[in-house]
């Protein structure tokens, strides 16, 4: 007999060990839950710095380079950032907010 989405085998032996009525997991219980923490105690500013000879890089809508364009920055620009995750800065824009790579950054403390 198979049993949910494991297909865990339990013998006609073995069943007999347990309850006759098996419940089934509870789909809403969730055991992948990701928690996204900004950085402690993030620099008041952060720098661009383009080392590959680009004129300038993408400020991007998410934190992917397959997400959207919603601006570009040159090298030396500096910004306030909100957070850092996973190598890409959450950056304050006029417009709102963007993300850059951490690869084009040097955090400035103050």
């Amino acid at each position: 007999m198979f049993l949910g989405v494991r297909n865990i085998y339990l013998s006609q032996s073995s069943k007999n060990q347990f309850s006759d009525s098996l419940e089934a997991p509870n789909p809403s219980s969730s055991p992948f839950i990701f928690k996204v923490e900004p950085s402690a105690t993030p620099a008041a500013s952060l720098t661009i710095f383009i080392t590959d000879g680009s004129p300038s890089i993408n400020i991007r809508e998410k934190p992917t380079i397959y997400s959207g364009k919603v601006g570009t920055a040159s090298d030396g620009e500096t910004f306030t950032y909100i957070s850092k995750d996973n190598g890409w800065y959450q950056i304050n824009l006029a417009s709102g907010s963007g993300y850059v790579s951490a690869k084009y950054v040097k955090e400035v403390t103050k």
